[in-house]
């Protein structure tokens, strides 16, 4: 039994060193996961322009959505955002006379 501490020592050590890599490598993965959807935001701002481009072309989702590798639903999802931004941009806020600005509700 008097091997027994060194044991339960070379065992936490062990762990000690298993926690450090596991740390460093979940840093590093933070990393890669940062630089990745950056470029994944980079490439879905490309694919948009181009199934805006596609749409103009008169391409069907199932044509666009076959070519980029994607589902029919997603390919749709961002043409329905490609359209709710525009619609977005083109909201023009009211301008009031001064002084006739309508009262706000209280509590809103």
């Amino acid at each position: 039994m008097a091997g027994r501490p060194g044991e339960v020592r070379k065992a936490r050590e062990l762990l000690a060193r298993e926690r450090e890599d596991v740390l460093a490598a979940l840093e590093v993965a933070r990393e890669d996961g940062r630089r990745l959807a950056g470029a994944q935001k980079a490439w879905r701002g490309a694919a948009a322009d181009l199934i805006a481009r596609g749409d103009a072309a008169g391409l069907s989702v199932t044509e666009m959505a076959k070519a980029l590798g994607l589902s029919r639903q997603w390919t749709t999802h961002i043409r329905k955002e490609l359209e709710r931004r525009k619609h977005v941009a083109r909201i023009v806020p009211v301008q009031y006379p001064p002084g006739q600005q309508p009262q706000q509700e209280a509590g809103g």
